[in-house]
């Protein structure tokens, strides 16, 4: 039977990933197994019976290439798009953009996001902009977080 926790007064999920996970740095796999009952990583609603992942080490994350993702729906394979790739979103999109994802590491900074992907330390605030769901400013940016990071447009 899977373990559930019922949230009280002064829980947070990082030292709720230390009780049960062994971790505070692992609080994203209860954030994420969550998704339905939390809208945010820092807002718990009081009474909330949360599911707790298994304790066990999870593999570790492979960052590899950032794979395109939208909201349009994937049309039905047939002859001429047989061998293309089925996608799942890992992050909330604005309907009609491609995106990539980001899970983020220890230690990074949007900052930091920003120059790997755009060359440009100076353009977080379109990462900012584009996970507004999950990241109210810069300072709410902890690791494991799936980010959104948009298509830069030619200008």
């Amino acid at each position: 039977m899977p373990r559930t926790h019922r949230i009280v007064d002064g829980d947070t999920l990082s030292g709720l990933a230390t009780r049960y996970l062994g971790r505070a740095d692992r609080f994203g796999e209860i954030y994420e197994a969550n998704r339905d009952v939390l809208r945010s990583p820092d807002v718990l609603p009081l009474g909330a019976i949360l599911k707790i992942p298994s304790a066990e080490e999870p593999p570790p994350i492979q960052v590899g290439p950032m794979v395109p993702i939208s909201r349009e729906p994937t049309p039905p394979a047939s002859p001429s798009n047989e061998g293309t790739a089925k996608l799942s979103p890992l992050g909330s999109v604005t309907s009609g953009t491609a995106s990539r994802v980001y899970r983020v590491q220890d230690g990074d900074t949007l900052a930091a996001i920003s120059r790997k992907f755009f060359g440009d330390a100076q353009k977080h605030q379109e990462i900012l902009a584009a996970n507004r769901d999950q990241l109210t400013d810069a300072a709410a940016l902890r690791p494991g977080m799936v980010l959104v990071i948009p298509e830069r447009r030619p200008r």
